[in-house]
């Protein structure tokens, strides 16, 4: 998600994105025998220990909350926990 919509710009500035696997977090799986057992929001988990939140924080939950259910879906993923276990 981040090579396509940030890739072009940041390519553009001399700092390409090297690595966005399309399968995500399964890359690992593949690799090193991982398996996912669940995903944590970055968002979510600052606010749950008691982080100070960023600026708008307020505009960008409505923002989230007006987006389409899949993009929903995808951006707890998109700067978020990611739990692993070796299978």
């Amino acid at each position: 998600m981040i090579a396509k919509t940030w890739g072009s710009a940041l390519a553009a500035g001399g700092a390409p994105f090297r690595f966005a696997p399309e399968d995500g977090t399964r890359f690992f799986g593949e690799l090193h025998g991982w398996r996912e057992f669940g995903s944590r929001s970055m968002w979510q988990e600052a606010r749950r220990v008691g982080r100070a939140e960023v600026r708008l924080a307020w505009l960008w939950t409505l923002l989230a909350r007006l987006s389409p259910g899949c993009r929903r879906e995808r951006m707890p993923r998109f700067s978020g926990i990611v739990p692993v276990e070796e299978r």
